[in-house]
């Protein structure tokens, strides 16, 4: 069941990547950027954004060369925003 609780995105996120610090420093990269109008808050399940954004950079970790993961996310007025974590 999905929850609905509103979070700051970027605090929380950050707080996502600092569990990547140990094995992205030993690959030389670590970096999220959300651009810029992705709202700080946000209403959704923190805990389900959490697990994708794990499963993603994990992904990057392992299987690209250069470590980097984009996607994009729709804001609140339809627009596709792009998210990245990369080296």
């Amino acid at each position: 069941m999905l929850e609905c609780e509103k979070f700051h995105l970027r605090e929380s996120l950050g707080d996502t990547m600092k569990s990547f610090a140990i094995p992205a420093h030993q690959q030389g990269w670590i970096g999220l950027h959300i651009h810029q109008d992705v709202p700080a808050w946000v209403v959704g399940d923190y805990h389900r954004l959490r697990q994708i954004v794990v499963n993603l950079v994990n992904n990057a970790v392992k299987f690209t060369p250069a470590a980097r993961s984009c996607w994009k996310s729709p804001g609140e007025d339809g627009t596709m925003y792009p998210w990245s974590a990369e080296g």
